[in-house]
């Protein structure tokens, strides 16, 4: 798992630069969700990279009676790929992504890696279309 997080790591910084991935250290097996938090989110909002379920969240905390809101106002922006959902206290616009295998060689499955860092980076610009709470 830590291989995985490191080739990610190395992916995500040369070609997602905006993401600011810091380098991550010694994971776990369990560790299957990734968090890009650069500081363009904003206070109160997180982007994860959910790579066992496939799929990518920006989660916007406290917001879970907000989602039609949401939905509404961000319409525009959002593919088929792509949903508003409850998660817990917050809410989430999460997008769909093949689910890359961590246990296997990174090489192989890295356009997978990629689909996940690009539906960060579009959540990082749809985040900026939310009002801060």
């Amino acid at each position: 798992m830590t291989e995985f997080w490191h080739r990610y790591w190395e992916c995500a910084t040369g070609e997602f630069p905006e993401l600011s991935l810091p380098e991550p250290g010694p994971k776990p097996a369990g560790s299957t969700w990734i968090e890009i938090r650069p500081e363009a989110l904003g206070p109160g909002r997180h982007i994860y990279h959910k790579f066992a379920a496939g799929f990518v969240d920006l989660q916007i905390d406290g917001s879970a009676g907000q989602v039609e809101a949401i939905k509404n106002n961000l319409s525009p922006l959002l593919g088929a790929d792509t949903e508003v959902v409850i998660t817990g206290k917050s809410s989430s616009v999460r997008v769909r992504v093949p689910p890359p295998d961590p246990f296997a060689n990174f090489g192989e499955q890295v356009s997978t890696a990629r689909a996940g860092m690009r539906a960060a980076y579009r959540l990082l610009f749809i985040a900026r279309a939310i009002p801060a709470a």
